[in-house]
């Protein structure tokens, strides 16, 4: 564990990884190792796996009855709410397909698969269930429309 911090010291997020994750093997409970493999995820790009791994950490250690333990769960969390604000972020660019209106009456967030190496968000639906669900939202939309291409909202004018 050790090991990986200097390697994340180093700018090596990838060497640190490897080096923790055998650290992490050797003793799952272990949460300096458990955060430390959560930073070197974080620093190698990888949003959706230093989230679950920081998760983890601070479970383990809001959860222990040792003081020093509880105290790195409390830093951690701080890594973790930056980890799940960057992981957000790269839905929301990447992943995300948002429909305002007029095209729909209330604004919508399709969330799409992609072969992705940041999330986990990758599928057999790929782009194609976007694109998918685009046309359904579409199909409701001209079930409401009249036929002077008015949208029916369900309030009175």
């Amino acid at each position: 564990e050790s090991h990986a911090q200097c390697l994340l010291e180093l700018d090596d997020p990838r060497g640190a990884r490897e080096a923790v994750e055998r650290a992490v093997e050797a003793d799952p409970r272990w949460l300096a190792a458990r955060g430390t493999l959560g930073r070197a995820f974080l620093n190698e790009g990888c949003l959706q796996d230093a989230v679950d791994s920081l998760r983890l950490a601070v479970k383990l250690g809001a959860s222990s009855n040792i003081q020093a333990e509880v105290e790195l769960a409390v830093d951690l969390n701080a890594d973790l709410s930056e980890a799940c604000a960057l992981l957000e972020q790269h839905w929301n660019e990447y992943h995300d397909l948002l429909l305002q209106p007029p095209l729909v009456v209330v604004p919508l967030r399709i969330r799409q698969t992609l072969e992705c190496g940041y999330c986990h968000l990758s599928g057999e639906h790929g782009p194609g269930g976007a694109v998918w669900a685009s046309g359904a939202v579409l199909a409701q939309l001209v079930g409401k429309c009249h036929l002077d291409g008015q949208i029916t909202t369900g309030v009175c004018p």
